[in-house]
């Protein structure tokens, strides 16, 4: 009989007095499974004296339906990184409360499971039953991670140096049995080792031998494929994320555009009454501050996904500020607040994205001017500190209180003053302060707030490092000109537009007022019906303004073809897509303008005029 062929229990026999190579082996694999043992049982304790003083103290937060203590007392779970879920469910079996607080609901079980320990691969589940006076009144759920390649970590290396040393001293007694016996388990380390090191979870062990070693390397193989496919399953997962995201941002914008629209336009509508005007004002700016909103959560998730890039170029700090504070002028003129810029920095280049350092900014300022009663004063000032420029936003308002200090630039958090009987009286929904956060973090940069307590005002203080000299500025973007400043191409005939959106309110809406600003205006729902229509006339579009999502195709396509048939007609991308993605696809495509539901009017024109001057 060949010796590959041979059981494992034959080829130790044979060995065993030359080398204590598979003892050892052996050895080594029982000490990882009593490690692995003693570490899912100490990890199940110590969740089950959590779990049971968080029960003991939460019967009255369900009795009492009180959904907000029961997040507060979830959110003490972030002092323990392992643990990734909690939940309270009621008697009913029904989710109560979770965390983290942004999770979505079906991130967690539809209903309370059986009481008890439940290992789920990597992670442990807990139920836990929580009463009072004996009697039932709900369930505390936790998922923690076991984290256990982290754990044995020191493990695996001390069994990698036994299995390489016995291998040495087989290797000196015996080649022969080197060859059949370590080899094959080398491989398989060195195969571990490889993926470890290049994530590359394609790599197979090669088989040796038929043996018990050959059936181990089959396993091995084997749970490599079953990695392979959750890796390639998690990977799939995050790209339908993004799909959702995209998906989430254009339903949630789509509605609010023919809104917007026709706020924007009647606002300024010189033929209706001041009143009217002012009425259609109001409704522009709450359209335009639900759409900051979505663009807050959006903003959120991207960062914390590590999805949104930043375009790393030399900025002036103080031209930031200066747009910054531009965009926040009517709401200081409004409530008469005296706002003084006092920029001292003789260096204020930075690098970083300009879009989002004004984004930073406009956040800080914002919220100064929010909570600073009417004609009081806000201050913005610039200084140097070393290699970092300094900016401070002070300002007089309601202050803050050294308890909130800590927690005021965690995501939904809005302090005292959104509690009680003013909860609607600043609005917003806490975004604001933590997106800067982490955008300044994202520029290397650190925020950090003060206040000598209630009522005695707030100062913000943002801390950027400076660009190596010599780094020539690079201004923030400049304010568009308005439509009346941008000369319009002359014309012998109505410019001529191809509308496409398939969202009715929308279209019928934007082709009336196009219409009564003199445009020549062919509307389609759809891919087909924009093909007949350019079948149909006699003379070309002059422009093309397409959503990016129709029932039958998409904007892209239709530009690709229009360009094909009609080069160097322009086009603008009017869609409900926001992300990154979808602003480089609209300009790969051959879109000049991108811009994202929902719309206003003076920016639709405005981005016309542009393209005709």
């Amino acid at each position: 009989m060949q010796f590959q062929k041979l059981t494992l229990k034959r080829k130790l026999t044979g060995i065993i007095f030359v080398t204590s190579l598979s003892v050892l082996f052996v050895t080594c694999l029982m000490f990882l499974y009593y490690e692995v043992h003693n570490y899912r049982q100490s990890v199940a304790r110590s969740l089950v004296a959590m779990a049971d003083i968080i029960a003991a103290n939460s019967s009255e937060i369900l009795i009492f339906n009180d959904q907000k203590l029961a997040g507060q007392i979830l959110s003490d779970l972030q002092v323990e990184p392992a643990i990734t879920a909690g939940a309270f469910y009621d008697n009913n079996g029904k989710l109560f409360a979770m965390y983290p607080a942004n999770a979505s609901a079906t991130d967690f079980p539809s209903s309370a499971g059986d009481d008890g320990i439940h290992f789920q691969g990597d992670f442990l589940i807990l139920y836990t039953p929580i009463n009072e006076s004996q009697t039932r009144v709900g369930t505390l759920y936790l998922k923690s991670n076991l984290n256990l390649r982290e754990h044995l970590k020191v493990y695996a290396l001390v069994l990698l140096i036994i299995l390489f040393g016995s291998g040495a001293v087989a290797l000196l007694l015996s080649n022969f049995f080197q060859q059949q016996i370590s080899q094959p388990l080398l491989e398989l380390a060195n195969v571990a080792k490889a993926i470890s090191n290049r994530k590359d979870y394609s790599v197979r062990a090669k088989k040796t031998s038929d043996d018990e070693l050959g059936d181990l390397t089959d396993a091995f193989n084997s749970m490599l494929n079953q990695i392979q496919k959750s890796h390639e399953e998690t990977l799939a997962a995050s790209r339908a994320k993004d799909d959702f995201l995209a998906a989430l941002s254009h339903e949630l914008r789509t509605p609010l555009n023919p809104v917007l629209l026709v706020a924007s336009d009647a606002a300024i509508n010189q033929d209706l009454p001041p009143p009217t005007r002012a009425d259609f004002e109001m409704i522009r700016r709450n359209v335009e501050l639900e759409a900051r909103l979505i663009d807050d959560l959006l903003d959120l998730t991207r960062i914390t996904r590590g999805k949104l890039a930043l375009e790393q170029r030399p900025v002036d700090v103080h031209e930031a500020l200066r747009e910054a504070v531009s965009t926040v002028s009517a709401d200081v003129e409004k409530k008469q607040i005296q706002l003084a810029i006092d920029l001292h920095a003789q260096k204020s280049v930075v690098v970083g994205d300009s879009v989002r350092l004004q984004q930073i900014f406009w956040n800080v300022i914002k919220n100064a001017v929010k909570f600073t009663p009417d004609q009081s004063k806000v201050t913005v000032k610039s200084f140097e500190a070393g290699s970092k420029v300094i900016v401070k936003i002070i300002d007089t308002g309601i202050g803050i209180k050294a308890g909130e200090l800590s927690r005021v630039f965690n995501a939904f958090s809005q302090g005292d003053h959104a509690n009680g009987g003013i909860s609607h009286r600043f609005g917003g929904l806490g975004l604001g302060l933590a997106i800067s956060r982490m955008l300044v973090e994202m520029h290397h940069g650190s925020i950090y707030a003060e206040s000598a307590g209630a009522g005695k005002g707030a100062t913000f203080i943002i801390e950027l490092p400076l660009a190596p000299s010599p780094v020539p500025a690079r201004q923030a973007a400049k304010p568009s000109p308005s439509p009346a400043s941008i000369p319009a191409a002359p014309l012998t005939r109505p410019l001529s537009i191809l509308l496409v959106e398939d969202h009715d309110p929308t279209r019928l809406t934007l082709s009336q007022l196009l219409r009564q600003r003199h445009y020549d205006v062919g509307s389609a729902a759809s891919l087909a019906e924009a093909r007949s229509l350019i079948q149909e006339r006699k003379e070309k579009f002059d422009m093309v303004i397409s959503d990016i999502g129709l029932p039958d195709g998409t904007g892209y396509d239709l530009m690709a073809e229009m360009r094909r048939s009609t080069p160097g007609i322009r086009g603008i991308a009017l869609t409900g897509y926001g992300m990154e993605q979808d602003l480089a696809h609209s300009m790969d495509a051959g879109f000049t303008v991108h811009l994202t539901k929902p719309v206003t009017m003076e920016s639709l024109e405005k981005a016309l005029k542009e393209l005709l001057a």
